[in-house]
């Protein structure tokens, strides 16, 4: 049963921001920004079963999100560069687990401390709106970059690597929130 929660579907409208960076719902007026992103980021999606960005790729993903009652959303740096892709479905009021999708920051953007910035302001985001106290995500075996800053956020890896319907291998990740 799905349940009918906060439309994400708002331009501009700001989730969260820090000093480094906001996050806002990507619209139609963001898309060819975001398609820009994927393209930055082939050599991540390289690692997946489609390896090459397209703008269907991009409004699958939308879809999906907005299926599953989730946000996706664009992430900016202060200087309004386009940096990265976050989407996430909030917990439910029937749990308290909210599971992150998607967190691609674009390859000139890297080891520059977005990833960092926008999970922690992501996790107090969840608890202060959601009261959130757990998110579950997964991460590609493969991905040996991503394990690692998963690890260094405080993030437990699954020891069983799961196979997903698109061929891929991830373990699930998951990490318990305190205010």
């Amino acid at each position: 049963m799905r349940l009918k929660r906060k439309n994400f579907e708002a331009t501009n409208m700001i989730l969260f921001h820090t000093d480094e960076l906001s996050t806002a719902p990507v619209d139609e007026n963001n898309m060819i920004s975001i398609l820009d992103v994927y393209y930055q980021s082939e050599d991540f999606l390289s690692l997946g079963p489609i390896s090459k960005a397209s703008m269907k790729m991009v409004k699958d993903d939308m879809e999906h999100s907005k299926y599953e009652n989730g946000c996706y959303c664009y992430i900016r740096n202060s200087l309004g560069h386009m940096v990265g892709v976050l989407d996430f479905i909030p917990n439910t009021k029937e749990s308290d687990v909210s599971f992150l999708s998607l967190l691609m920051i674009a390859a000139p953007y890297r080891r520059k401390g977005y990833g960092k910035a926008v999970v922690i302001a992501l996790e107090k985001y969840l608890i202060k709106l959601y009261k959130t106290t757990q998110i579950k995500s997964a991460v590609q075996i493969n991905n040996i970059d991503a394990i690692k800053f998963w690890r260094k956020m405080g993030y437990h890896i699954s020891k069983n690597p799961k196979n997903r319907p698109d061929g891929t291998v991830v373990y699930s990740i998951s990490k318990v929130l305190s205010e």
